[in-house]
């Protein structure tokens, strides 16, 4: 199996790594590992199409990596992984733009699942990227035909059979 995307996973407890690690490799995914200082920098040479961020503590080194990620890249999906089950806290972390939170211990059908609902959201915003130039520039040729835009919608649609191929293999 090939790979489908890239993710970053920063700040992690070394006894979970392995096992997260083996997950998402089975999925085709090229895992990436940081610590929490190091991680913006890491988001900008890289461009992850998602990151898994440990946070340990409220007001920590996870939530200021956050914060710092965020000034760097502020599309990146983030799923938080954390031990911490306060409903403030979890607020917090989807005000401050995760796109899912899971509880340490780390659920691996959950982390699979997340990891999955991160890509299509990582796709999305590849998609717009890529095609929204295409559209806005769209004119008609002289025969009145849309041509920029219907090489827009070609780039979709075969990206998106794509993706849905990956995801639901025959």
């Amino acid at each position: 199996m090939g790979t489908i995307a890239k993710v970053l996973v920063a700040g992690l407890a070394a006894e979970n790594i392995e096992q997260v690690r083996q997950a998402l490799e089975g999925l085709g995914i090229e895992v990436h590992l940081s610590g929490c200082e190091e991680a913006p920098g890491r988001v900008a040479s890289l461009s992850p199409d998602f990151m898994i961020l440990a946070v340990y503590k409220h007001g920590g080194e996870g939530m200021e990596t956050l914060r710092a990620i965020r000034s760097v890249d502020q599309a990146v999906p983030v799923i938080v992984v954390s031990g911490i089950k306060n409903d403030a806290f979890v607020t917090t972390m989807y005000t401050m733009g995760v796109c899912d939170f899971i509880d340490i211990p780390i659920d691996m059908y959950s982390l699979i699942k997340s990891a999955e609902m991160a890509m299509h959201a990582a796709s999305e915003v590849a998609l717009d990227a890529d095609i929204e130039p295409l559209i806005s520039n769209a004119v008609e040729d002289e025969a009145g035909n849309n041509t920029i835009l219907e090489v827009a919608v070609k780039r979709f649609t075969d990206r998106y059979l794509k993706y849905i191929s990956n995801k639901h293999p025959r």
